[in-house]
């Protein structure tokens, strides 16, 4: 999965939209272009943190499991890059900041992985794009 969220391999085929490509901490990061932070536990952004892109390329990866139809350690692997995008991010703040970006990041991926959990870790809920 991380060939895709990075850039490395292109969306398969009739995937149903092109996504968009956001440079960040961690390099280059393919999005879901109207992806969000919707999990709702934390805000997608303060003075401290942006998960936003983390949150779109999260999207993006799920789109591809719904898409792909694939499940388990290939969700769980899109919910670990989703955490390693969040901590990259954190890593070039000030002390202060790093400190409450890393307690955000953490509560976002309690949260997100909570949900896999509950859901066996299969594919993910929803329609491509949602």
């Amino acid at each position: 999965m991380a060939d895709f969220l990075s850039g490395s391999a292109c969306p398969p085929d009739g995937f149903p939209y092109v996504p968009d490509a956001i440079p960040v901490a961690g390099g280059i990061r393919m999005t879901d272009p109207n992806g969000s932070c919707s999990s709702g536990s934390i805000p997608p952004s303060t003075t401290h943190y942006d998960f936003r892109a983390a949150c779109a390329t999260h999207d993006y990866g799920y789109d591809l499991l719904r898409y792909l139809e694939l499940g388990g350690g290939r969700r769980r692997a899109v919910d670990r890059f989703f955490l390693n995008d969040m901590t990259a991010g954190c890593a070039v703040r000030i002390e202060e900041s790093k400190k409450r970006c890393l307690t955000a990041a953490g509560l976002a991926y309690r949260a997100i992985g909570t949900s896999s959990r509950i859901r066996n870790f299969d594919v993910p809920w929803g329609a491509v794009g949602t």
